[in-house]
């Protein structure tokens, strides 16, 4: 039993981890918004379109995988969701043609609308009830740390935003390491 609270409770921290990165993925780039438009001479139009594209990629994302999240493995498409996040974020920072970005951003937000209904799915068959409690707790929590986290980053290295893109590109890799080491465990 003891065996089976460790393991519950190591799910429960990695689906934690895994939703707070998700949200510092969400809002890299609202929270440099002002440095990348001042990098790329954008007009606050241009900036706000690339927000636009994610909302609404992300809106009907949701819908769309919160139907299809019980017809696929969880712990493969969290782990690709993920792991695609931090590599659209990488590709990014690492661009020059602002045309880009708007839909470099809509497949991040159709990424992340993987994460909720699928982090949600695997705790819910998985965890016992004496820590759903906890779960539960732990994963409405995610919002607020990872926004407080983006945002402090980004204040931070607010001369060099690319810096806090770099940051949070290899804390989901870290994450995602973990993440797909849980899946060959089991």
């Amino acid at each position: 039993m003891i065996n089976k609270a460790k393991k519950e409770n190591y799910l429960i921290i990695l689906c934690f981890l895994v939703y707070t990165c998700s949200y510092i993925g969400r809002l890299s780039y609202n929270s440099n918004i002002n440095q990348i438009g001042n990098e790329f001479n954008l007009t606050y139009s241009q900036t706000g379109l690339v927000t636009t594209f994610f909302f609404f990629a992300y809106g009907i994302g949701q819908v769309v995988n919160g139907i299809l999240c019980k017809k696929y493995n969880i712990k493969y498409v969290i782990f690709i969701s993920l792991l695609s996040s931090s590599i659209l974020n990488l590709l990014l920072v690492n661009i020059s043609n602002v045309n880009i970005f708007k839909y470099i951003w809509m497949l991040n937000g159709f990424s992340m609308s993987v994460l909720w209904p699928s982090l949600i799915r695997l705790l819910s068959e998985t965890i016992s009830k004496e820590r759903i409690g906890k779960a539960i707790v732990l994963m409405g929590s995610t919002v607020a740390i990872g926004t407080f986290l983006i945002y402090g980053i980004s204040s931070l290295f607010v001369a060099f935003f690319k810096l806090s893109l770099y940051i949070l590109f290899s804390f989901n890799n870290f994450i995602c390491y973990f993440f797909n080491m849980d899946i060959k465990l089991q």
